[in-house]
């Protein structure tokens, strides 16, 4: 008989209880390698949970590498040794593995430089609101004029009272989800999108629908008869040069997606953290609709990745529900980041830097078009990564795991799509996290091991 959970032994959580039971019964040999693990729908009904609590279960599960999910076949037991198809850790990989997983700006010499510089000079003297300052209620006013100088660079005018300082931009979309959506709420986003959003509504209690992308992003119809359908309350996107698909949203499909959100009262969580990479882009959403809009961007992505400090734009009024949010998920920014961000904003450092990796970039982007040649990828000059599809003949995880045989990390499309029965086949390719060199090394290989068929993987024991 088929391994089942003991249902009376099921605690709370009731998810945990369940990941712990499949874990027990893999390290007892009750479920073996290639077991194929109970359909979800009939294993809630079975021991009398809901559809939602085996999928988080399931979601963990695949998460510390334990089970492995495959298109229309179903969820298995993984067997050992099984190289991991998301090799975000690099504690996971080889010294001499080339890492275009990660996902992250170039960095040189002159980051290094000028964050120096900067300590240096805070060495010396350092403000006291920076070092004693324990108030999540009152910015400090230099941090928030900063912040609606860099928000104007991105394209956006705010007053000072719709300006807080975050620790990110993840920190940023937990408050933001927090404010906008009530609990067991509807959150649609690009139906392959950023990878985190699925984890943070799951652990916030929101429900997350995908929405149908094309070239230009989420597409109108989807999100309208996604507002058909159910009520949604916060529309989440990336508009400018989307994670992982590349694309960049053009203003009159902006404008679409604002006019469908008012019409049903639905709130937008904007994340522009490479909005200031792009040169003339679109104005944000936030411009078109600054009455439902939450705009996030930050310094990670466009120029360092230890620079964790970024702002948020909230809608008018919001101010004290939004900074409540921030209270009760990190009380408080921290403030010596903050003051990094904000002298490098004044004194020019932030656009120097910002200059200096859209150079990078172009060129980082010269190179992947160079050697990938005919393949077929998207990308943008100015995207610190590109969406390479893949042939046929590969499946994602199977391509992946070859790569990183051959000594290079990509990261494979299932995080980032939100419905796990549709077989995206594409891979992510980090530009910036690697030296020159060892991008085009990677990129190489990458190119040869898609002109030709896959080979199965041998093991030597």
């Amino acid at each position: 008989m088929p391994w089942r959970p003991d249902k009376s032994m099921l605690k709370r959580p009731a998810y945990l209880s369940l990941v712990q039971h499949v874990s027990d019964a893999i390290s007892q040999g009750l479920l073996g390698p290639g077991e194929r693990l109970p359909a979800q729908r009939e294993l809630a009904a079975e021991i009398g949970v809901s559809l939602q609590t085996v999928s988080r279960a399931y979601e963990e599960l695949r998460r510390r590498n334990l089970v492995q999910g495959e298109v229309g076949r179903g969820t298995f037991v993984q067997a050992r040794g099984y190289i991991e198809a998301t090799p975000f850790r690099a504690d996971r990989l080889a010294d001499t593995t080339v890492d275009l997983s990660i996902y992250k700006p170039v960095a040189a010499s002159i980051h290094k430089e000028r964050m120096s510089r900067t300590l240096a000079q805070l060495s010396k003297d350092v403000p006291d609101d920076v070092l004693f300052s324990f108030r999540p209620n009152e910015g400090i006013p230099r941090h928030i004029a900063s912040g609606r100088e860099w928000l104007r660079m991105c394209g956006l005018d705010v007053d000072q009272d719709r300006v807080l300082i975050t620790n990110g931009v993840t920190q940023g979309t937990t408050a933001a989800l927090l404010t906008a959506c009530k609990p067991g709420g509807t959150v649609v986003a690009e139906a392959v999108g950023h990878h985190s959003l699925a984890g943070l509504c799951s652990y916030l209690g929101l429900k997350l629908k995908g929405l149908t992308i094309d070239e230009h992003g989420i597409v109108p119809d989807a999100f309208e008869r996604a507002c058909a359908e159910s009520k949604v309350e916060v529309l989440y996107l990336i508009p400018n040069l989307a994670n992982p698909t590349v694309t960049l949203m053009p203003e009159d499909r902006r404008q679409a997606i604002v006019d469908i959100a008012r019409a049903n009262d639905v709130f937008i969580v904007e994340n522009d953290v490479l909005g200031p990479l792009v040169p003339h882009k679109p104005p944000p959403l936030a411009a078109l609709a600054k009455e439902r809009t939450f705009y996030l961007t930050s310094f990670t992505k466009s120029i360092m990745p230890s620079l964790r400090s970024g702002y948020m734009a909230i809608p008018p009024g919001m101010l004290l529900t939004t900074r409540n949010r921030l209270l009760a998920t990190a009380w408080m920014a921290t403030p010596l980041m903050a003051e990094i961000a904000s002298r490098w904003v004044t004194d020019g450092t932030a656009k120097e830097l910002v200059m200096w990796q859209r150079k990078a970039i172009h060129e980082r982007n010269r190179i992947a078009a160079h050697i990938l040649g005919n393949l077929e990828f998207r990308s943008n000059p100015n995207a610190m990564h590109i969406w390479l599809s893949l042939t046929d003949q590969w499946k994602t995880d199977q391509f992946v795991a070859q790569a990183q045989k051959q000594g290079v990390a990509i990261a494979p499309s299932g995080p980032f799509v939100l419905d796990p029965d549709s077989d995206v086949r594409a891979v992510r390719v980090s530009l910036g996290s690697a030296n020159t060199r060892n991008l085009k090394r990677g990129l190489r290989v990458l190119a040869q091991l898609l002109s030709f068929e896959p080979e199965l993987i041998l093991n030597s024991f």
